[in-house]
């Protein structure tokens, strides 16, 4: 199933690269960690502290500037 995705993954990066620029997508990758908390918190029932999510919150502002400026 890893491999499955990660195939899966390798192909949506190189199709992404066709569209937009490297610089400007290379920081979306850094969606995978609020969605691991999500998808820990919904499908193996882990906790949500105070730390994971202000970390996840502080992710997210990052991506909101990078992707306007």
């Amino acid at each position: 199933m890893g491999l499955t995705f990660s195939v899966i993954t390798t192909i949506s990066w190189i199709y992404t690269l066709r569209y937009i620029p490297l610089n400007f997508a290379y920081p979306f990758f850094s969606l995978a960690y609020p969605l691991v908390l999500i998808c820990s918190f919904f499908i193996y029932g882990e906790d949500l502290t105070v730390g994971k999510i202000v970390g996840t919150v502080i992710i997210l502002m990052g991506l909101v500037i990078i992707s306007k400026y």
